[in-house]
């Protein structure tokens, strides 16, 4: 302790003074708490026992008497079970473990609490108050207890209204204080006041104001608790450089949530607020100069209960007016593009914003210069070529900045330029069947180079140069190709047709869907040319009406197809043998004996016959 000692309040064993700490004799180990009174103080040991020291012409040391002791000595009967200890002006109290209160000291105000008003230099237990207390304070000449449902009970002296019952009569036993039944985290007793914490953290007070102790913002007395005057700040943080001829838009926050923080400048030279809400900020000022802003609020007007919050402190700051940074961003409108395609480059300059960046942006190819063009009123410029060669380009922009805003490069852009695509077109496809040949047709594109021919498809398909040959019936695939040069890219188009199958081959005189695979005609014909007839002779009165082919037609057909038409397979192609089984299948016979009967010429089975000759017409 230290300080004043005249009573030996400081417990180190004398009563000299001492402007800095000294030990307290027997207490260099095992406190728990401490508190000061007026001329005495106490302890709680971590046992739960109470010592005291300093004035006793009350008794307020607790050790039954009122002798001054300038060394700690125990408070009789709590040598155990205190959780806490509380020294007022010239009484003091303790709290056990059971949440019972007890006093000793002096008592002409009954700030002992036992129902009387006479000294007690031993504690006495405070009426009412044998168990569920939380927190005790003694003040001047009262106390007060917290009871574990959060109200506050204070007793003692009264006149200034410091019990906070409405009243200034003083009163031996613990009452009630006004207003406060529940919610209360802490109590303090002053000299002739006393204050309470809410569990939400106000604080409300009542008693002796004259010093304006109850924080109520004024000196008068409370004869029931008041919420007291609170502070406010300001958390107020503006850049500290903003761009000549610019606006910044200001904004701050008060602590308690009170609104509105307002705004002046005290260098309308340089700077002035303005605006829908008063927080445009517009600088005025030459580079360099400085801008004076102050954000302030004015608090809240006293309460009808009394309390307000005060005036928060005005916070300065100061703004140097400087050139905006600028930075600036580079688009392409085409990109990849294509030789020859119409590219826009479009440069955005961000900077200041009243007004907006001036001046100049230059576009370069590497190191070659494309054009220098004047930002437009967005703070944009835009440069277009048709002249970009093939490949990719390292494209960039400068801004030169003006009297507002620095200089800036934007990062490179890669353009990327491709060659031409070629279109080739084809020309129609060639009508082919089996066997057939036929040209196909392509116009190539603007290299100038020769288009060339392949198939995709050579099971049905096969081109030399331009002339293509029927395979097999299905889709034949033809792919024109042209290679690129410097200007052009390769290209390629397919084009798909159908290859017909042909006739079939028993369809002699080619008459389907009307009359294929018919006795009285494609029967006849087949055995008058194995007879030998040609001409004339070969068709006259066996041609259907619909047939696609002639008199040489059919021969030429048939000479084609002589060999299939040895159904037998003995090697020869008889119309006595071959003509006649082909001959009797025309005319309805599905048995294959009854086809061959008497005319097979050859091992080959019946059912073999059958199946060669239904071969020949699918």
């Amino acid at each position: 302790c230290w300080g004043r000692n005249n009573a030996g309040q400081l417990g180190n064993g004398s009563t000299t003074d001492s402007p800095t700490p000294v030990a307290i004799s027997s207490l260099t180990s095992g406190v728990a708490a401490i508190s000061a009174g007026n001329l005495h103080s106490c302890a709680l040991t971590s046992a739960g026992g109470v010592q005291c020291w300093g004035y006793n012409n009350a008794g307020q040391l607790g050790n039954g008497g009122t002798t001054n002791s300038s060394t700690p000595v125990p408070v009789t009967t709590l040598a155990s079970g205190v959780t806490a200890v509380s020294a007022g002006g010239s009484h003091s109290c303790a709290l056990t473990s059971a949440g019972g209160v007890q006093c000793w000291g002096y008592n002409g105000p009954g700030q002992l609490g036992n129902g009387g008003t006479t000294n007690s230099s031993t504690p006495v237990a405070v009426s009412g108050l044998a168990g569920g207390v939380t927190a005790i304070s003694a003040g001047g000449n009262h106390s007060c207890a917290l009871p574990s449902a959060g109200g506050v009970l204070c007793w003692g002296y009264n006149l200034y209204g410091q019990l906070g019952n409405g009243g200034t009569s003083n009163s031996s036993t613990p009452g009630a204080v006004s207003g406060l039944a529940s919610g209360m985290a802490a109590i303090s007793a002053g000299v002739y006041h006393s204050c309470a914490l809410t569990g939400g953290g106000a604080v409300q007070c009542w008693g002796f104001n004259n010093a304006g102790q109850l924080g109520d913002n004024s000196t008068t007395y409370r004869l029931t608790p008041v919420a007291i005057r609170s502070g406010q700040s300001i958390s107020f943080t503006p850049p500290t450089t903003a761009a000549n001829a610019g606006t910044i838009i200001l904004a701050a926050n008060a602590s308690g949530g009170l609104t509105p923080v307002t705004f002046d400048s005290w260098t309308p030279n340089t700077c002035s607020v303005g605006g829908i809400n008063g927080s445009t900020l517009s600088l005025t000022g030459a580079l360099g100069s400085l801008c004076g802003v102050r954000a302030s609020q004015p608090g809240l007007a006293p309460l009808a209960a009394g309390g307000s919050v005060a005036p928060a402190p005005q916070q300065l700051r100061l703004i140097r007016i400087t050139q905006a940074v600028s930075s600036l961003s580079l688009s392409s409108n085409l990109n990849p593009s294509t030789l020859g395609a119409n590219v826009t480059l479009t440069a955005q300059v961000a900077g200041s914003t009243t007004p907006l960046p001036t001046g100049m942006v230059t576009f370069m190819d590497g190191a070659s210069t494309l054009g220098t063009v004047a930002l437009n009123g967005s703070a944009s410029a835009s440069f277009s070529s048709t002249t970009l060669t093939v490949g990719s380009h390292s494209v960039t922009a400068s801004y030169g900045g003006d009297v507002n805003n620095t200089p800036s490069t934007a990062p490179a852009l890669t353009q990327v330029v491709n060659k031409i695509d070629q279109v080739i077109v084809f020309g129609s496809p060639p009508s082919l069947m089996v066997g057939g040949t036929g040209i196909v047709s392509a116009t190539g594109g603007a290299s100038g180079n020769a288009v060339t021919f392949t198939s995709s498809t050579p099971s049905f398909c096969t081109v030399s140069s331009a002339t293509v040959t029927a395979v097999a019936a299905g889709s034949c695939s033809i792919v024109a190709a042209q290679s690129g040069n410097d200007t052009y890219n390769p290209g390629a188009q397919t084009q798909s047709f159908n290859i017909a199958p042909p006739p079939p081959t028993l369809d002699i005189d080619d008459s389907a869907p009307a009359t294929p695979y018919d006795a009285a005609t494609d029967g006849v014909l087949l055995i008058r040319y194995l007879l030998g007839y040609r001409g004339i002779n070969l068709t006259n009165g066996a041609i259907s009406g619909s047939a696609r082919r002639d008199a040489t037609q059919i021969a030429a057909h048939i000479a084609a197809n002589l060999t299939r038409f040895d159904v037998d397979g003995d090697g020869q192609t008889r119309a006595t043998t071959d003509g006649v089984m082909i001959l009797r299948r025309f005319l309805g016979i599905t048995n294959a004996a009854a086809i061959t009967q008497g005319v097979k010429n050859s091992n080959r089975s019946d059912a073999d016959v059958l199946l060669a000759i239904d071969a020949l017409k699918p």
